[in-house]
């Protein structure tokens, strides 16, 4: 794996009770479920360290041509203005993620990094469809890079283990919102997390409901 420094703050494995002990078990069980939906396996692993060490070379210029989409937007611009990210900053944090995501084991510490991943962004303010259209775009141009570096043999089979990875990382970083909303919920109202689920469901159909007829 190339040495890279790392910009997030990992737990330490939970060994007590409380918060962080209930929280890590439902990301590491979720890591475990996405992997088997997905249908990431060693296999995929491998081709992924071999695919990140072709990409390597102009790893940059994907980051850049991402970074792209993700200034042309309004909302994503005026969150990277709002924190103070230089472009040089936001590129080496790019780098850091992508080499997580080709490197990872998808155990336990790769499924908490990627949460941390996505609660540092749910810090800071960056809403959950600027997260999504930023994987999108990356996987775009990781694509089009391995479409420029493999022959056509070789493409199908990295750019599909490519796809597993983004998006088994982008599940457990969307889970980090879930989880923020949950316990804001509940710490706000005392009421259950089971409770909560039921209120966004009667609400959810509630809005179905109304829009229905409209498309």
């Amino acid at each position: 794996m190339s040495k890279i420094s790392d910009p997030v703050e990992m737990p330490p494995p939970s060994s007590g009770s409380g918060i962080r002990k209930v929280v890590e078990e439902r990301v590491v069980s979720l890591g475990e479920r996405a992997r088997s939906f997905l249908d990431v396996g060693e296999p995929d692993m491998r081709r992924l360290r071999e695919t990140w060490e072709i990409l390597l070379p102009g790893i940059d210029d994907v980051i850049g041509r991402a970074a792209s989409s993700l200034l042309a937007d309004p909302e994503a611009r005026e969150i990277v203005t709002r924190a103070s990210l230089s472009p040089e900053r936001a590129a080496a944090l790019f780098k850091v993620w992508l080499n997580y995501s080709f490197n990872g084991n998808f155990d336990r510490q790769h499924a908490m990094r990627m949460f941390m991943i996505g609660l540092a962004h749910a810090r800071v303010g960056v809403p959950e469809r600027v997260v999504i259209m930023t994987v999108g775009a990356f996987l775009r141009e990781l694509s089009v890079e391995l479409a420029a570096r493999l022959g056509p043999e070789e493409y199908p089979g990295a750019a599909v283990s490519v796809s597993k990875a983004l998006l088994w990382g982008l599940a457990l970083m969307l889970e980090s919102y879930e989880e923020v909303r949950v316990e804001g919920f509940t710490d706000v109202t005392g009421m259950r997390r089971e409770l909560y689920e039921r209120t966004a469901s009667i609400h959810a159909k509630r809005l179905y409901d109304e829009l229905s007829g409209s498309f």
